[in-house]
Parts: C-alpha cells; structure tokens; sequence
C-alpha cells in the first residue's frame, strides 16, 4: 500500500521513506525493516510505514510481529478492514483465541456455513491451485493432493487470506483465489503417485471410485492448473483449468493414504478390473507438523 493512500510523505522522513521502498523492492529486507522502524519513532502517527512492516512479517510468516503491528495500526485507524483480518489471523495462528474470536464476531465471520474455496500455494516460482473445504474463519482443509514439493498434503488444515488475489475459471464460471499463509494441522494421509497408461475414462473412474470406497484421496495430477508464479505489481489474473497436458491415454495420478499397502491393494484390484497398469510408483512421506 503506497503512502498516498493515507497522506503525503512527511518532510523529515522523505529520504528514508524513499530508501526504505527501494529496499524493500530490491528485497533488502533488512535494511527495508531498519529504515521503517526508524520512521515510526520519528513519526508514530503516520500509518504507511507500518502497513509496509506488516506486508514483510505476512511475506515472512513472522505472525507475532504481524500481531503487534496491526493492532498498532487499529490504534490509530480503526477502519482498515484488511488490518483488522491480519489481526484476526495472527492472533490465531499465535495462540490468541479470545481476540481472534472478538475480530471474526466484528465482521460476521464465525456464522459462516463450510464452503468450497480455492487457493494457491506458491513455491519454486511456480504457483499450484488447488480445492479446500473451509472449517472456519481464515482456516480451510485441503481437499486435493497437493504436489509433493508443496510439503503440503491431502486434508491439512491450513490458514488463508481473507481477500481473493486472482480467479479459477472452470467451466465459464469464476472463483476467487485466496493465499495460503500457513499450516495450522498436519493430516495423517501420505502421497502415492504412478503414471497409467493407454487408460480410457471409464478406467480412471473405476479407480476413483475404488480409493473413495476405501476413504482414499484421489487426483489426476496431470489435469492441475500451473501457472508462474505472480508478481505482486502485476494486476489480478485469471487462471483456465486445463485439460490432461500428456500424451491421450497417459494419466499422473496421486492417491493420498495412510500406507503404501493400502494403495498396491486398490492399484492391483483396478489391474485385474480394467487389465490396464501402473509404473513409476512413488511414495511422497508425510513427515508431520514441519515448518511450512
């Protein structure tokens, strides 16, 4: 958010506040960070350089640091309903319940019915979009499989941003994108991926409804959305789900399990049912509640 959007740059900090940006831009965060603070002692009042620190400690996951500048932020303007939603998710996220509670009683949010949402995992430049189910305010469990690289798996619960970035567009219909911030739960499913070949329609459905009848994750991992990943001056995007990028009858598919048995016995049964098979079978461990 840029200074205009609550006053002019004060006179005694100008060149601070320039030098401050172009670290900032540059990703010299430290430096960035060095000259914000210092404009706060100097001008306490001035909002932007406090709405620069907190967009750095959100980029970083530095939630404490989230928490205590946007509750100094409301201090002095009690209408910035995106500070109000970063105090809400800090405060979770840090072990706050009592006043997370308070901010998502001030706008509604805690009657809120589940609903499908779709968010995006950054990583590598790249970004993955991928279907959650919420489970309340700012907090979501992943119903996909999510690539391994991710370090994220089917059914972690994680926390997301309030306020959509892009749109999925699937089938003409648009829906916002949120930003996953971080995992709040880790499941207990591990990733099993393998390619199927000369495999027909009716033989990935026999397998879906083979891992769903035994509570397993499925997911043709070659239908995902990828896209680069965005930069932050870029404007809003929207992203088509695309159809199988391999070649007709070739299929990446993951399933999401507890143990690998379990997936060899659904893989070998699918076999004998469609005389088709699996190669390059993999196992992507789960390795619990890692930082994420």
């Amino acid at each position: 958010m840029s200074a205009s959007a609550h006053e002019m740059v004060p006179d005694n900090v100008l060149p601070w506040w320039e030098s401050a940006c172009q670290y900032d831009q540059n990703e010299d965060i430290y430096h960035a960070v060095k000259l914000y603070r210092r404009i706060i002692r100097e001008n306490p009042a001035w909002i932007p350089p406090y709405l620069r620190l907190i967009n750095i400690y959100l980029r970083r996951s530095e939630w404490k640091q989230v928490y205590a500048f946007s509750k100094r932020v409301l201090s002095l303007d009690a209408t910035l309903k995106e500070i109000w939603w970063n105090l809400g998710i800090s405060a979770e996220i840090t072990g706050k319940s009592i006043i997370a509670k308070r901010v998502w009683t001030k706008f509604g949010l805690l009657e809120k019915t589940k609903e499908l949402i779709c968010l995006r995992i950054k990583y590598d430049s790249r970004a993955e979009l991928i279907w959650a189910l919420t489970c309340g305010p700012a907090k979501a469990q992943i119903i996909n499989i999510p690539y391994p690289t991710s370090r994220l798996f089917h059914q972690d619960i994680v926390y997301y941003h309030l306020i959509s970035i892009d749109y999925q567009v699937v089938e003409k219909m648009k829906h916002p994108i949120y930003s996953i911030l971080s995992k709040q739960k880790s499941s207990y499913f591990n990733t099993y991926s393998c390619m199927l070949w000369e495999t027909e329609e009716k033989d990935l459905k026999k397998l879906e409804n083979l891992c769903h009848q035994a509570g397993l994750g499925f997911e043709i991992w070659s239908n995902s959305t990828r896209a680069m990943e965005l930069k932050e001056e870029n404007p809003t995007k929207e992203f088509y789900f695309i159809k199988n990028n391999l070649n007709e009858g070739e299929f990446l598919i993951s399933i999401a399990a507890r143990r690998e048995d379990q997936v060899r016995e659904i893989l070998q049964t699918w076999e004998i049912i469609t005389l088709k098979n699996f190669t390059d079978f993999k196992t992507h461990e789960n390795m619990g509640n890692i930082i994420w």
